[in-house]
């Protein structure tokens, strides 16, 4: 489908160089395709998060992709203990070549787990009003065990009050019309807890949420 925009996310810690330029290849004719590299911070604290990440893989695997002219973005979840790295980081995303640029907060916080919000970070949300992501770029997830959802967000929380089955009924030609009915309805109705925290107007505000930002 020429129409079609395929984005893939990665922690860019698997896979050799060649494997990289290969998927260059294969996606920068169309050059709305892009792939985004999650990279929490610089050498000293990515892997802290991005847990047995190397970062020497991260960064030669990112300037191979881009140098065989892979439209690569760079999307970094802040925490109070990467915070004072986000300048650094971005002038590094600049450098390299990476097309964009975003910094996000993330609501994956548990007691005890050794990761605090940023300072200035948004407030625990209740009722919001919602930017739809789905919505707003026409898009659906593939989880990796090959399901479809309305988005990533819908895909990894245990509370979605989503139908987990539209993967299996995408599968099946004769459930599919259905099944993309019921996608399509799910946007429209109330909005989900899960929703709101990934999504709420309210929640995504504050210094560590900007938008991409189109490097020059």
């Amino acid at each position: 489908n020429p129409d079609c925009v395929i984005g893939m996310n990665t922690n860019g810690g698997l896979k050799p160089t060649t494997w990289w330029e290969h998927l260059a290849a294969l996606t920068k004719d169309n050059p709305f395709n892009y792939v985004v590299f999650s990279i929490d911070g610089l050498a000293d604290t990515n892997h802290l998060y991005r847990r047995k990440v190397d970062w020497q893989m991260v960064e030669e695997n990112a300037k191979a992709f881009i140098g065989a002219g892979g439209n690569a973005q760079w999307d970094m979840l802040v925490f109070k203990h990467n915070e004072h790295q986000v300048v650094e980081a971005k002038e590094l995303a600049e450098e390299l070549g990476f097309h964009m640029f975003r910094t996000k907060v993330t609501s994956r916080f548990t007691p005890g787990d050794g990761f605090d919000p940023p300072t200035g970070g948004p407030p625990i949300i209740g009722e919001t009003p919602l930017s739809c992501m789905a919505e707003n770029t026409r898009s659906l997830y593939l989880s990796a065990e090959g399901k479809w959802y309305p988005c990533c967000y819908t895909h990894m929380s245990n509370e979605t009050g989503f139908d987990r089955s539209w993967g299996q009924k995408l599968s099946k030609a004769h459930e599919r019309g259905e099944a993309w009915k019921e996608l399509e309805e799910s946007l429209k109705s109330t909005p989900k807890k899960v929703c709101a925290r990934s999504c709420g107007s309210t929640y995504n505000q504050g210094q560590w949420t900007s938008e991409w930002v189109l490097n020059a």
